[in-house]
């Protein structure tokens, strides 16, 4: 057991190294926890095996890559770090584990979870866990974690369990119900909207005059409401009839913020806005 010794023959090549450290820049939300730390260690083992004359043409590479971030959560509180500890402990070494979670305008519950899987979101850390009261696998966003605190028990995975499986009819992180939803975008948001895939069961269809119709099978979750707002007047919800409820208030109570005397004039005049609206309609 020589510390010396060294394995030959074994080299990274250019672009090996280079994506190596690119899938690093797109971890970086996780700045200033154990995650960033041992992959910056990793990297620094590894450079060893990287030839003189690559890791000469890469010396430069923090400014020849580069990732944006979105807005990321705060991973590097000191508190947290040690839930994220006490998380990945209980996830690799299979033992139940009590979580003290609070969801935002809720008060503090305790949970006993067996943890599945964590998943990485919009620069946010999420865990897919087993509630053993309630024998539900839910999704946790581990930074709303007060407390995480392994048991002696253990538990196995189930072999039918997958995380897709989680996210099958979620546009995004958080699940429900799924409805079968049917947009319309206008012919100015028709190359954005065919640019990606947003969801798994979409269907599009491109109308003569350029719009483009959607259709997904997913829940009615806060994240597709969001979405669905950045486009404003671009899109047309055409259903489900509570979806179009929702996001027409949504505007409506926008907005009456950006013009409050309009609508104070309104109230003090009698005049249900809503009411009125939709009698016009």
């Amino acid at each position: 057991m020589d510390g010396n010794f060294q394995r030959t023959g074994i080299q990274l090549s250019l672009l090996e190294w280079v994506s190596l450290h690119f899938g690093r820049k797109l971890f970086n939300f996780l700045e200033g926890t154990g995650f960033a730390q041992d992959m910056n260690d990793a990297l620094e083992k590894m450079s060893s095996i990287v030839g003189a004359h690559d890791l000469q043409l890469t010396q430069n590479m923090e400014r020849m890559f580069h990732a944006v971030p979105e807005h990321s959560k705060r991973h590097g509180k000191e508190e947290l770090i040690d839930v994220i500890d006490e998380v990945l402990t209980a996830l690799l070494r299979k033992k139940v584990a009590k979580g003290w979670y609070v969801k935002p305008g809720q008060t503090m519950k305790q949970y006993l979870l067996e943890p599945y899987s964590v998943v990485t979101y919009r620069q946010g850390l999420y865990l897919f866990a087993r509630d053993v009261n309630a024998d539900i696998v839910k999704t946790f966003a581990i930074d709303r974690f007060q407390g995480f605190r392994r048991q002696s028990d253990t538990y196995e995975i189930p072999d039918d369990y997958h995380p897709e499986n989680v996210l099958k009819n979620a546009f995004g992180i958080i699940g429900g119900a799924p409805k079968e939803i049917r947009l319309k975008f206008n012919r100015m948001t028709t190359p954005y909207i065919q640019e990606r895939v947003w969801h798994h069961s979409q269907k599009d269809k491109i109308n003569r005059d350029g719009s483009i119709e959607l259709s997904m099978h997913v829940s009615l979750s806060p994240e597709l409401k969001q979405w669905l707002m950045g486009f404003g007047a671009e899109v047309e919800i055409i259903s489900p009839p509570e979806l179009v409820e929702d996001i027409y208030k949504s505007h409506l109570k926008a907005c009456q913020r950006i013009r409050p005397n309009i609508f104070r004039k309104l109230q003090d005049d009698g005049v249900d806005f809503f009411a009125e609206q939709r009698r016009r309609e």
